[in-house]
């Protein structure tokens, strides 16, 4: 009944999804919410944004409505590229829930900034083969990442996966590789050069790569709650990728690569905490991208409507205990 709200082409679609999304946000709009989730953050992001997180309204606010746009240029990404055979709002759908499910992640955070660069840089690497002129289009996918890697330094460790994705998708020559290099590389040197003229090169690379970056995480701070709602996921995403390898003869072959590109994405984005002092847990909103496609995938060609039900009412409650926990 509650995925059936998602499944339509219509425009109510997306009133259901603004509706969704206005519930999750409201138990922090009414209650008080911490001034900040995460004190480990980089030197761009805290100079720009920090001097306003006190303020609750502009926070939550501007969090709403990056998340929101998000989900709505990853739903237009999955028609554009025909993932599902037909024209659905559950992507929007399982990319809101996800990267909403935390309740620190609806306060506005680099994650959902870094996204904001992510997924566009994603869906123009997925649209890429079809591209005229490859090695702009490559040149473009690399600053996006690296843009955000600005303000959420994991979202750097993404380059293994723009070349190993290249080579997915029949991209990967010496010069495209060079050019993704290229792209990673500007925005830092831009970043590097103001330091350089502000004496305080030595400062900026303590600050933002020595003090943040370190191999096997000291903490790993989850609740029950949490591990639970982890647990749902794990589950739905094993049947997601059963049903999408028993299934996947039906696909085209660029669909089959874009699917095993989203596999890689997940990988990754899963691994790349491991290089890093704290476990950041806005690392679940990038985790939305790849889990958000298997989801819809699984949903949408379920038989058993009961099954979905019992799915979505128990990540409904888990992530309503955790959010009374959290405020």
């Amino acid at each position: 009944m509650i995925i059936n709200l998602f499944k339509t082409n219509q425009l109510s679609g997306i009133v259901f999804l603004l509706l969704f999304q206005v519930l999750v946000f409201l138990s922090p709009a009414l209650h008080s919410v911490p001034l900040r989730y995460n004190t480990e953050d980089t030197i761009i992001y805290n100079s720009l944004f920090e001097f306003w997180a006190h303020i609750k309204w502009l926070n939550l606010s501007l969090s709403f409505v990056l998340i929101f746009a998000q989900s709505m240029m990853y739903n237009y990404m999955m028609i554009q590229l025909n993932l599902l055979g037909r024209t659905t709002y559950l992507p929007a759908f399982f990319y809101l829930l996800i990267a909403c499910m935390l309740p620190g992640n609806l306060l506005f955070n680099s994650a959902i900034v870094a996204a904001s660069f992510i997924v566009p840089a994603v869906y123009i690497l997925m649209t890429a083969p079809a591209d005229k002129k490859p090695l702009r289009t490559v040149f473009n996918i690399s600053i996006l990442f690296s843009i955000g890697s600005l303000f959420y330094l994991q979202a750097l460790f993404y380059f293994p996966f723009v070349l190993i994705a290249m080579a997915m998708l029949g991209m990967l020559t010496f010069r495209s590789a060079l050019v993704s290099l290229i792209g990673f590389l500007v925005p830092y040197m831009y970043v590097f050069s103001y330091y350089f003229w502000i004496d305080d090169i030595e400062g900026y690379w303590q600050r933002q790569f020595v003090t943040l970056i370190d191999f096997i995480p000291q903490s790993f701070p989850y609740k029950i709650a949490e591990l639970i709602l982890y647990g749902l996921i794990v589950v739905l995403l094993g049947l997601s990728l059963f049903r999408y390898i028993t299934t996947r003869f039906t696909l085209k072959v660029i669909q089959r690569k874009i699917y095993n590109v989203f596999t890689l994405f997940f990988l990754i984005t899963f691994l790349i905490p491991l290089f890093f002092k704290e476990t950041h847990k806005q690392q679940v909103v990038l985790l939305a991208i790849p889990m958000g496609v298997y989801l819809s995938f699984y949903f949408l060609n379920l038989k058993r409507q009961w099954i979905a039900d019992v799915f979505t009412l128990l990540l409904f409650i888990t992530i309503a205990v955790l959010q009374i926990e959290f405020y």
